[in-house]
This record gives structure tokens, sequence and C-alpha cells, in this order.
């Protein structure tokens, strides 16, 4: 029986260019691949793009539960289901990937954030944790040298930004809980 599959880690963690060597070793063998990414992240426009510089085009911008699972039923001779950024589908999405999984016993592997920078989960990674046969963390380090967890969002002057969006100019970074308690939760 087919697994669904959940990757996660933090920003940095490799999540892009891990998922981007699956569907690469898929289709190498001459098998099919379908690549998903949620309609509202727009880094990469209608690709995925991993911060090595490798990068594929999606077969599909998933907006809705609904769409999705037209799109999948549309497919045939699909090796593989895999999705890039699953924390900010609908957990409705989360549904149709793992019924699909099972019903068209194809593996689907997910692949996105645990939290966000404030340290709360996406409701979309907590329905995968949820729903999910495996689960493997991938991670990063913190500045330290510890092991990141948590996502540190760092404005232009490189401080927290206490949540503020501005335009892009935001980076984040990972950190460990012990860096993320000194720098987010008791600096502020």
């Amino acid at each position: 029986m087919a697994k669904f599959k959940y990757v996660y880690g933090t920003v940095k963690a490799g999540k892009s260019t891990a998922l981007l060597q699956v569907v690469h070793n898929y289709e190498q063998n001459w098998m099919k691949a379908l690549l998903i990414k949620p309609k509202r992240d727009t880094k990469g426009n209608d690709s995925v793009v991993s911060r090595l510089g490798v990068s594929r085009k999606v077969d599909y911008l998933a907006d809705t539960g609904e769409g999705l699972h037209a799109f999948l039923h549309s497919q045939s001779c699909v090796a593989c289901v895999v999705c890039d950024e699953v924390q900010f589908l609908e957990q409705d999405c989360i549904d149709v990937l793992w019924a699909y999984c099972k019903k068209a016993n194809v593996p689907v592997l997910a692949y996105g954030l645990r939290t966000d920078y404030t340290g709360k989960a996406f409701p979309a990674s907590i329905r995968c944790f949820e729903l999910a046969d495996e689960v493997e963390e991938l991670a990063a380090l913190c500045n330290c040298g510890r092991k990141g967890r948590f996502n540190y969002k760092l404005n232009q002057e490189n401080t927290n930004s206490a949540g503020i969006e501005d335009e892009g100019v935001d980076k984040y970074r990972p950190m460990c809980g012990q860096c993320y308690y000194e720098s987010a939760v008791k600096g502020e």
C-alpha cells in the first residue's frame, strides 16, 4: 500500500532541494511524478525553486480541495505525487492528497514547514501530522551550531520584526530553541 509521507523542517533545511531530487529520480526512470504547490505560494511563480538554483515548473497550482481532486483524477499513469510548501494549502487539500494516495495506491510526499515564525503550527501541517504514514524531519543549523527547530523572522536591521510584514525585505533563519527563546520570546 502506498504511503502518505510528510517531510518537514525549518527554513533553509533543504526541503525544496530534496523534493526536486525525488521528482528528478522518478522522471529519470521514465515515471510520471506530479509536482504540486499552493497557488498562494508566489515564490518562483509557477515553479519550485531551491536555494541551490535548481527549479522545475509545477504540474498544478492547488487552490481548493475540489480543484485538486479534479486534477489528480484527470491524470493517468502517475507514479508519485510530490507537493511543496504544503503549509500554505487548505486542510481539505491535505485530505484530498491523502485520499488519492490511498484510493489510487500512489505515494504522496508532502513537504513543508511545521510552524510559522511565531512558533504556531500551520493548520495544514497539523493535518499532515495527523494523516501521515511516515514523518521525516529535515534539519537546518542555527547560527550557534545546534539543530534549528524554529523559524525566526528578521527585518532589515536583522532584528525580530514582531510580525510586521515589510513587502519582501524580511528574511527568515532557523534557530534552536535556546536562541529562539533568547531572541523572539525573552527579547520582546
